[in-house]
Formats: structure tokens, sequence, C-alpha cells
């Protein structure tokens, strides 16, 4: 079954944020990910899962 990898790899400087995950058996998941931001929070929803990525620093989310 096709899934995200938990593990993931991210940076956040202090206009941008980089998240890199990995996807396996299925390339094309990641058309089918919906990526939701928060003022501290990424949100990654997809095939009835979801993962929360907490931010050390707040974001504008207007504007990801």
């Amino acid at each position: 079954m096709p899934h995200l990898n938990t593990k993931y790899d991210w940076y956040q400087n202090g206009t941008h944020i980089f998240l890199t995950f990995k996807v396996i058996g299925d390339k094309e998941l990641a058309k089918r990910i919906n990526v939701e931001f928060n003022t501290r929070e990424v949100i990654l929803t997809w095939d009835g899962e979801g993962l929360v990525i907490p931010l050390s620093n707040d974001i504008d989310a207007a504007h990801c």
C-alpha cells in the first residue's frame, strides 16, 4: 500500500520553510496531498491520513 513516510526533513529560516518527504509505492501521491498552513504548523492530508508539523516560529499563512 502506498504511503507517505512519516520520516521527513525540514528547515525553517526567517523567510522560508523547506519540507522534504519520501513517498513509497505511489509516484502520484504528491498530487493528492492537501497542504494547509496555520500560524505555527503545516498540515498535510491525503487518502484519509494526515500529518501535522509544528513550526518553531510564526508564519504568515495567508502568503503560503
